[in-house]
Order: structure tokens, then C-alpha cells, then sequence
């Protein structure tokens, strides 16, 4: 198994991935046949950890104040159940928890942050 992912396999991992999705649930045993190259563990730790994010400038997220707004809202109604909030905004959990964190220390340095109705 090679270690560095080439341009092909990262097509060929996407493609696996949303044909095995269609069929109702992902098989990274059927996907690492479909890479060929890569193991089952390979090939679920490089899509979840950066191909479902798709591509980013500078690999980071650029947050929309829209974006802002409705994770401040969804994050005030789920409390601290950050899988809860990340799964309606699309994100990861993580994401979605540091970026609430910068917000909220946005607002007690006194900048600008969106204000909520």
C-alpha cells in the first residue's frame, strides 16, 4: 500500500464512495477494492478527514455571516450537543465548535458580531 494519495486515487476514492453511498450505506471493504491501492482504514480516514469537506482556500472554511447567524442559533438551541449542531450546519463537530469559541470571544473583545433577533 502506498503511503501519499495521487491525483487518481482521490478520484477514484470520491467516485467509490458516492457509488457505494446510492446503494444505502458506504463499504470501505468495497471502496479500497475500487482504489486498489489503499486499505479500508486508508480510505475511510482520507474521506472523512478531508475529502467530505471538499476543497477550501488555505484548507480552511470560509464562513458566510449567514453561516455565523445559524450556527449561533442552532448552537443556542442544542446546547452543547455539538454532533447535533454540526450535523445541521454540514460540518464537522470540531468546525462547528471552534467557530462558535471565536465568535463568542469576538463578541467579548467588542467586535462586530451578528446580532441576533
Amino acid at each position: 500500500m502506498t503511503r501519499y494519495w495521487s491525483p487518481a486515487e482521490v478520484e477514484t476514492l470520491r467516485g467509490a464512495v458516492l457509488a457505494e453511498t446510492s446503494l444505502g450505506g458506504v463499504s470501505w471493504e468495497g471502496v479500497a477494492g475500487a482504489v486498489g491501492s489503499k486499505t479500508a482504514k486508508q480510505c475511510s480516514v482520507r474521506f472523512h478527514n478531508i475529502e467530505k469537506f471538499g476543497d477550501r482556500p488555505n484548507g480552511r472554511m470560509q464562513w458566510s455571516p449567514l453561516q455565523d447567524h445559524l450556527l449561533l442559533h442552532i448552537a443556542m438551541a442544542n446546547g452543547n450537543a455539538w454532533a447535533a449542531v454540526a450535523g445541521q450546519l454540514g460540518v464537522g463537530v470540531s468546525v462547528a465548535k471552534n467557530r462558535y469559541y471565536v465568535l463568542r470571544r469576538m463578541a467579548r473583545r467588542d467586535q462586530p458580531v451578528l446580532v441576533l433577533e
